[in-house]
């Protein structure tokens, strides 16, 4: 692996959202984003259980030895303090130290005890709240679209419990169906989340990008 600063998340949807949001702060080309959707396709088929299989890759990718860098996106998901243990017992495996109880509001940054670059972890949407992707996604909504995401908001829970197939035992995807519903109704109708920042449909310049942005400095030396 040759490159030094390396950002993992889980999927092709988070790639592209970080992208874009790189591409708007100057940073294109200066970080390599890897979905960990597209390596378990190559390696291991259409697996779907993407951070278990981070967690297992983990090693192998920070025995790169020209990354001085590694950044960790996940989604927080249902349960932000088991999603963050999970993480926080493997680094702690590795030998990272200083593993914080709980993850860094700002973004957790640990330095190794050995010769393992820095690595960092940012759980989405925020570091505080359970959610994923979509709920940071949310907040960039520009201002002047806010009372139209909350009609496609409004009109996702007008959908009965019992019809919602986006919630099931383990996992809700309400947010996932708010954003598509407000990415519907625009003028070019149901754009990919990337396309949808690049026809201002969504921001790269809101506060919580700002604290995203913060992060990355921090964690990359840029």
């Amino acid at each position: 692996m040759a490159e030094k600063r390396v950002l993992l998340v889980e999927g092709k949807d988070d790639l592209n959202v970080l992208a874009h949001i790189f591409k708007a702060h100057g940073f294109e080309g200066r970080i390599f984003i890897r979905d960990q959707e597209g390596v378990n396709q190559i390696k291991k088929g259409l697996e779907e259980n993407f951070f278990d299989n981070l967690l297992e890759d983990l090693a192998v990718e920070l025995k790169g030895s020209e990354v001085v860098a590694l950044g960790i996106v996940v989604d927080a998901d249902l349960n932000i303090t088991a999603r963050w243990q999970s993480l926080a017992n493997r680094l702690k495996d590795l030998k990272y130290r200083d593993v914080p109880d709980l993850p860094n509001a700002t973004g957790t940054i640990l330095t190794h005890s050995e010769d393992l670059p820095k690595i960092g972890v940012w759980l989405m949407p925020d570091n505080i709240l359970p959610g994923m992707l979509e709920d940071f996604v949310k907040l960039l909504v520009p201002d002047e679209q806010k009372e139209l995401l909350q009609r496609a908001i409004e009109a996702v829970d007008a959908i009965p419990k019992e019809e919602r197939q986006f919630v099931t035992e383990n996992s809700d995807k309400t947010s996932k169906a708010q954003i598509h519903t407000y990415l519907a109704w625009q003028e070019r109708p149901g754009v990919p989340y990337g396309v949808a920042i690049r026809e201002k449909f969504l921001k790269a310049d809101s506060q919580q990008t700002a604290n995203l942005i913060a992060w990355i400095k921090r964690l990359f030396n840029l």
